[in-house]
């Protein structure tokens, strides 16, 4: 089935990507520790990544691939370019604006953005010099995004995917050169520009073997950039939501001691199996999904929906038990030396296990969402998600006090699985999808094999004290092993699948 093909293909590059990034996590950490100048490059960091999900991967994507893909399948790749080079014109010339004017603004933008930082002084005009720094990156990383957006159109999915991969090693490098202390976070925010650059001439490069190289047009509206228009504008709406969520979270956490530097890598751990799985399965289910609605191939649709939807969970129902369980196990693992030390630890295994909560959630959002999104309903998405913005605010405000920084993780999940659940119910009101008895049955399975694997590296790490890495090796070999075996029972006994 080309959807699990296509999936394979990005969750492999995307795990050599999430190797090199946690190599990547732990040289910065090693360099930067948790403390305010950590803080100082996250609040950069997370800045220039705040506006991605509405000029790269979110809104845009979401509004553009359906269309270039219908023209691509109905009217040719001329036709299906010519609507990519006055997309590509108006994203460029808006980038450039954008990214102008916030880099001139950036002290008063992030007074706004982290209003913990703006009594820090040296810290804070760190973060100002970092951020200027980093934030050209949005017009590479953009405009790279929309070319993956053309290749995956046409099921080459791997050269967007591996973008993630030059990012990592150009930041590794980077830290890697550093030779003085006053200056080792300027070193490691030059990284993340050059890794911008690279980035975009991979993409161009991948294009122009393809044959898919956008012309260069200026700028005009026609019917279908009217769609392009409308339906981005209703998801940069939906992605200025989220962002507008990330950003609450940055000012309420930013006035935390580490607070930034806790959910930062807590949020890097959980994203681990969720970018492998989930993010890899919905970007091979967008174009997939269509293709199938422009040439009313509805039993297609169904299977394509279904087996997307059952490789997330085979996955992500073990990894969500495994985090949530032995989160202090894992940190441990991944990240505690040098600057990150014990106390660093405790507080991200704190925050990561409540985030883990909602990993199920977070995999069904984008999930569904491209499935919204393939049927040419954006608007949706965003309503449900104004109102999870409110619950999580109201949450997060209300549990500050008590839980510190581990109240974003808890305000986050409880919004997620809102979100989740609600699209699910809205889907099959709509007749988008509902869930089989068949694909029902598998999720139950998955909980009875997680459970069992998890009761087993309970067993190794605290009664036999065997190592983190090894026992939960154990663990998710004999999860597969219970998988198969029981599928084997289930054919051949009761004749089930």
């Amino acid at each position: 089935m080309s959807i699990i093909r296509n999936a394979a293909v990005v969750s492999i590059t995307t795990l050599v990507s999430r190797i090199f990034g946690y190599i990547r996590d732990v040289v910065i950490a090693s360099y930067l520790g948790t403390g305010p100048l950590n803080d100082a490059f996250i609040a950069a960091f997370k800045f220039a990544n705040l506006f991605r999900n509405i000029f790269g991967e979110g809104a845009l994507t979401a509004a553009f691939v359906p269309i270039f893909t219908y023209k691509l399948s109905q009217e040719g790749t001329k036709k299906a370019l010519e609507v990519a080079a006055l997309v590509q014109s108006i994203l460029a010339i808006t980038l450039t604006l954008f990214c102008s004017i916030i880099i001139c603004s950036m002290p008063y933008v992030l007074k706004i953005t982290t209003p913990g930082f703006a009594n820090k002084g040296y810290y804070f005009e760190m973060a100002v010099t970092l951020s200027r720094i980093t934030f050209p990156y949005l017009f590479f990383i953009s405009l790279a995004a929309f070319y993956g957006g053309i290749l995956n159109s046409i099921g080459k999915f791997m050269p967007f995917a591996a973008t993630a991969i030059i990012f990592n090693i150009s930041m590794i490098l980077f830290a890697l050169h550093i030779n003085d202390e006053r200056t080792k976070a300027h070193v490691i925010a030059h990284g993340v520009l050059a890794a911008g650059v690279l980035e975009l001439l991979w993409m161009v490069f991948f294009l122009k073997i393809n044959k898919m190289s956008v012309p260069i047009r200026l700028p005009s509206i026609n019917p279908d950039i009217k769609t392009v228009l409308n339906r981005m504008g209703a998801g940069v709406f939906g992605s200025g939501i989220v962002q507008i969520n990330t950003w609450i979270d940055m000012v309420i956490v930013s006035f935390v001691p580490g607070g930034l530097s806790y959910i930062y890598y807590a949020d890097r751990v959980m994203q681990l199996p969720l970018a492998i799985i989930a993010t890899a399965t919905s970007t091979a289910l967008l174009p997939a999904l269509s293709r199938h609605i422009a040439n009313n191939n509805y039993t297609e649709l169904k299977h394509s929906k279904e087996a997307a939807i059952r490789i997330a969970a085979f996955f992500l129902i073990p990894a969500t038990m495994i985090l949530y369980l032995f989160p202090d196990d894992i940190v441990r693992m991944l990240l505690e030396r040098y600057e990150f030390n014990s106390e660093s630890t405790k507080n991200t295994a704190a925050a990561l296990r409540f985030l883990a909560l909602g990993l199920p959630a977070y995999a069904l959002i984008k999930l569904f969402s491209s499935n919204f999104h393939a049927h040419g309903d954006i608007k949706t998405p965003v309503k449900i998600a104004a109102c999870a913005l409110l619950i999580n605010v109201l949450l997060s405000i209300s549990l500050i006090t008590t839980l510190k920084h581990v109240a974003v993780s808890v305000a986050s999940a409880i919004a997620g699985w809102f979100i989740a659940i609600t699209m699910v119910m809205i889907s099959k009101k709509r007749n988008y999808y509902q869930f089989s008895t068949h694909l029902l049955r598998k999720l139950g399975l998955f909980i009875f094999n997680a459970t069992i694997g998890s009761a087993l590296i309970y067993a190794l790490l605290n009664i036999l004290n065997a190592n983190a890495f090894i026992s939960l090796t154990a663990g998710g070999v004999l999860y597969i092993s219970m998988h198969y075996v029981i599928n084997l029972l289930l054919l051949n006994i009761f004749k089930l699948k």
